[in-house]
């Protein structure tokens, strides 16, 4: 069976205000969620005239701008102000040559058939790519039948929706729609790790301070994809600067 993702039409996010209406070829866009108000504009889309398309093969959504695949983007951001960075493989390693060898924020990504809704999709992405530890200790979120036990996760993990994200500046971008949020542990005993297990498509993180995210861009260290780059700017750079003024 092909894979097949959620997908809301460019058209209904246009309509609901939640992208742009004019031209927008060669631009980003980052938009504040204020108030639930806002989350319940993609909510009510997403209900009405959401609907799910192939990934792969002909007719697929990777070559249909036209319909937008719904990404769940959550960041982890420490109390003292670190915040999670992880690299992906190269070359062939990777499934979406695009992003291959980028550095990354986002865990997270498509909403699938089998997810009960957007935010169930962060939740399994996150119990996929990330490894929770509470005093050093791995905890398990998933039963042996393979069932996501959510309170669970939420009674160690914080996750607040805090943005819309569009990145209209490459083909990657210009076919995603993105919820960007805010993972914090909520103790000081949790944290939160990549899996880097055969397997797995990432091959290093760590936590970086905004200083530290600066310095290795300038250095040419890391190669941020769109995504990361903009959530950077927009939240992670941005509160860091407002707490220190």
């Amino acid at each position: 069976m092909e894979k097949e993702v959620f997908v809301i039409p460019r058209s209904k996010l246009i309509d609901a205000g939640l992208l742009p209406a004019e031209d927008t070829e060669g631009k980003a866009f980052y938009t504040r969620i204020n108030s639930l108000g806002d989350l319940r504009r993609l909510v009510d889309v997403a209900n009405t005239s959401g609907e799910y398309g192939k990934l792969y093969g002909k007719a697929n959504v990777e070559t249909n701008p036209s319909l937008q695949q719904v990404i769940m983007y959550g960041y982890v951001q420490r109390g003292d102000g670190r915040f999670l960075l992880y690299q992906r493989a190269g070359g062939n390693n990777y499934k979406e040559k695009r992003l291959a060898g980028k550095v990354s924020v986002g865990i997270g990504g498509h909403m699938e058939q089998a997810d009960i809704n957007l935010a169930q999709s962060l939740y399994r992405e996150l119990d996929e790519e990330a490894q929770v530890f509470i005093d050093n200790e791995p905890v398990s979120f998933t039963s042996d039948q393979g069932k996501l036990n959510l309170p669970l996760m939420k009674k160690y993990l914080r996750i607040s929706p805090i943005g819309f994200i569009k990145d209209e500046r490459d083909a990657v971008g210009k076919v995603h729609f993105g919820v960007v949020c805010r993972i914090v542990p909520k103790a000081e005993n949790i944290d939160i790790c990549i899996r880097i297990e055969p397997g797995q498509e990432n091959i290093r993180w760590q936590y970086v301070t905004p200083q530290e995210y600066i310095e290795m861009q300038e250095a040419e260290q890391i190669n941020p994809e769109g995504w990361t780059d903009i959530v950077f700017q927009e939240e992670i750079l941005r509160n860091s600067q407002e707490k220190t003024a």
